[in-house]
């Protein structure tokens, strides 16, 4: 097996390999084993506007396909003029498949997609992924774990939950529940709160009214939305 190393992309798009789809055409890159190392992405254009992404490799587009199998290192790459980890990442909807074991040896770092989205290994081609697949995964980001979903035969990076803001409250950003509640009940407000994340029991407590046990809402003069936004 090959390897890539020492490139450098001036887009701030894959700094190893760029698999684009994009277009109409299926974009789709195998690799059987080999090495994607010491590589980064960062377009230094002031100009530029969008987040650098793919470090190492980035799958890019609906119709861009990565396939994995054998003995695969994707490690060691960086993006961003503010160095950061960058191994393995997609963007627009790339699809990532392992369709056969990694070997002993296998090291791939997973970072959170810059446009939000999620980023998942499905098993293809009839392979099913094991935990020793996925052991050979690690995410770039300390508020991310990557995690093996048996039921739905895919590997996922998700977030610490406990790193997830809460809520908003007009766009503000609060850790806790309770803080956001506080500030959407500040006087004379028209305010709208937007959950983040699902809002448990401890969290209710922390923001209810101890004598009753319920959420308040003061009244103070405005007009308050709540915005579940998918969750409760």
């Amino acid at each position: 097996a090959g390897e890539i190393t020492d490139n450098q992309s001036a887009t701030g798009l894959g700094g190893g390999v760029y698999v684009a789809g994009l277009g109409a055409e299926a974009a789709v890159f195998n690799m059987e084993g080999g090495k994607v190392t010491g590589n980064k992405a960062h377009d230094p254009s002031p100009s530029n506007t969008m987040p650098d992404a793919g470090g190492g490799v980035l799958v890019d587009g609906p119709n861009a396909v990565l396939n994995l199998s054998g003995q695969v290192v994707i490690s060691g790459n960086t993006v961003g003029q503010i160095v950061s980890a960058n191994g393995l990442d997609t963007l627009h909807g790339g699809q990532i498949d392992l369709v056969g074991p990694l070997e002993s040896g296998s090291d791939i770092g997973l970072t959170p997609p810059a446009d939000g989205t999620e980023l998942a290994i499905q098993g293809g081609n009839g392979y099913t992924i094991t935990q020793d697949d996925a052991a050979c995964f690690h995410s770039d980001h300390e508020d991310y774990t990557v995690t093996l979903d048996t039921d739905q035969n895919r590997i996922v990076l998700t977030q610490d939950p406990a790193t997830v803001p809460a809520a908003t409250v007009d766009g503000t950003e609060y850790t806790t529940f309770a803080a956001a509640w506080a500030a959407f009940n500040e006087t004379n407000s028209n305010r709208t709160l937007t959950l983040l994340r699902d809002v448990t029991g401890t969290a209710y407590a922390g923001a209810a009214d101890p004598s009753t046990g319920c959420l308040t809402y003061q009244g103070n003069g405005g007009t308050a939305t709540l915005d579940l936004n998918g969750h409760s």
